[in-house]
């Protein structure tokens, strides 16, 4: 995963997702650390797999003392909006410990879900704003694919600005 954070950074990436835990699923501070390292002052989000550690509070102090600007979560269940409880406590640890690391949502979160989400306090909304083309050329005849949804992403970037405006 170092390597990989390494090619990427020196690709030009802005920034890195990583995650890894140990096997009693804590967070693996040496791997973490060591991904921080190799992300060069780029930023490092630690993806869902926060949403399996036992003790989630203590995982963002560790997180955020290990430089991880970002973490991902569900909340700990398959959707976002119905992990509003856990989201709602990660982010007031976060905000009341002023830790330096944001609480971002996802995990089958769509458009009708984000004003609830800003509501919990979350300080950033991650959604797959995609949609299916399917398309009869092709090798082989037919096929599909996944594009961005421009009607999709305005719709998301609307109910934010309107979460906003009403938080």
């Amino acid at each position: 995963m170092v390597a990989d954070v390494r090619a990427v950074v020196d690709a030009g990436a802005h920034g890195v997702v990583v995650g890894a835990l140990t096997a009693d699923g804590r967070v693996d501070v040496e791997a973490v650390r060591a991904l921080v390292a190799a992300a060069e002052g780029r930023e490092v989000t630690f993806h869902r797999a926060l949403d399996a550690v036992p003790d989630v509070l203590r995982a963002l102090d560790t997180l955020a003392a290990l430089g991880v600007a970002r973490v991902l979560t569900s909340g700990g269940e398959a959707r976002s909006v119905d992990g509003l409880d856990q989201l709602r406590r990660c982010a007031r640890h976060v905000h009341d410990e002023a830790l330096p690391v944001q609480v971002q949502a996802g995990g089958g979160v769509r458009v009708a879900d984000i004003a609830a989400l800003v509501d919990a306090g979350v300080d950033a909304v991650h959604l797959s704003a995609k949609t299916v083309v399917r398309d009869a050329a092709g090798p082989g005849g037919a096929s599909e694919y996944e594009v961005t949804d421009a009607a999709l992403v305005v719709a998301a970037r609307d109910a934010l600005d309107a979460a906003l405006i009403a938080d």
